[in-house]
């Protein structure tokens, strides 16, 4: 690989880190920093392709200033020449007036492209799977 496991981790932790960010701070210079031009983002209300409509789904879901947390923790990382497979949990912490804050938790699983400077690593696949309700008895 061109790159140590290790070493991987530790970028796309960062780039994960900036991401949430981008949340907390409603800045879509950071979000349009983590996706390639034509990057694929899959929700539950659909897939996304483009800077431009990941970060109109993004607004959709808490990029208004509720979003106070949305973090990943990786579980899997596979490099294959300069592509990096993460998968993983996330959760996402919402701030509520006048109540509790709501968390959301779920699976990811993303691919980034290395490339070479400016542009560094960019996500091109995102994918999130919010974890299943549980059902009452």
């Amino acid at each position: 690989p061109v790159i140590s496991t290790e070493a991987a981790l530790n970028i796309v932790s960062r780039n994960y880190a900036l991401l949430g960010a981008a949340f907390a701070l409603v800045d879509p210079k950071l979000v349009n920093a983590a996706y390639s031009p034509i990057a694929e983002l899959t929700t539950p209300n659909g897939t996304f392709t483009g800077q431009a409509a990941i970060l109109k789904e993004y607004q959709s879901f808490g990029m208004d200033g509720s979003v106070k947390q949305f973090t990943r923790q990786s579980a899997g990382l596979k490099i294959v020449d300069s592509t990096v497979a993460d998968s993983g949990a996330y959760t996402v912490v919402r701030k509520r007036e006048g109540a509790d804050s709501a968390i959301v938790r779920g699976a990811y699983a993303s691919v980034w492209r290395i490339h070479p400077p400016p542009m560094e690593w960019v996500m091109t696949k995102d994918h999130l799977y919010p974890a299943a309700k549980k059902r009452g008895k």
